[in-house]
């Protein structure tokens, strides 16, 4: 009952608040916020502002949905489960590498001016010096060819 109650109050909610205040709704105690919108939205380069209204509804929706999913998970004690404990750990040891080559990602972001101030300062080190393969080389003589040979296992060895 407590859950229908927190679903009611969320959508009547819901509809008086999506050009008011920056919280959209509340389920069971627990409020949701544009910012908590935008987070999750934030791979996506998009702002819960720039939806339309049925796409802000249609997330809102789902994150009351995941709400109280997520209240029926502790209420059955999901969070003491061994395979949930290990799931999470793994979940927080890629969430660590992410949010870290996130943010050295961003202390490490070249202009163009400064890349090229670099090619121009380092050129020699772009050019490739001049090269030559060769599959096949002709001689006059088989016995030419067994120097040649012998010169070029020498050089290799």
């Amino acid at each position: 009952m407590k859950m229908l109650k927190g679903v009611i109050f969320a959508t009547a909610f819901l509809s008086a608040s999506l050009n008011a205040t920056e919280v959209l709704a509340t389920i069971n105690d627990k409020t949701i916020n544009k910012s908590d919108i935008d987070l999750i939205l934030k791979k996506s380069n998009i702002t819960f502002d720039e939806l339309s209204l049925e796409d802000k509804e249609q997330v809102l929706n789902r994150l009351i949905d995941r709400e109280l999913l997520v209240d029926v998970a502790k209420s059955v004690g999901i969070e003491k489960d061994e395979e949930f404990k290990k799931a999470l750990e793994n979940y927080r040891k890629d969430l660590l590498i992410e949010v870290w080559m996130d943010k050295l990602y961003k202390r490490t972001l070249v202009s163009d001016s400064e890349a090229n101030k670099y090619y121009q300062e380092h050129i020699d080190s772009f050019k490739t010096p001049a090269q030559a393969h060769a599959r096949h080389i002709l001689v006059k003589s088989e016995d030419e060819a067994k120097k040649i040979i012998d010169e070029l296992s020498r050089i290799k060895s």
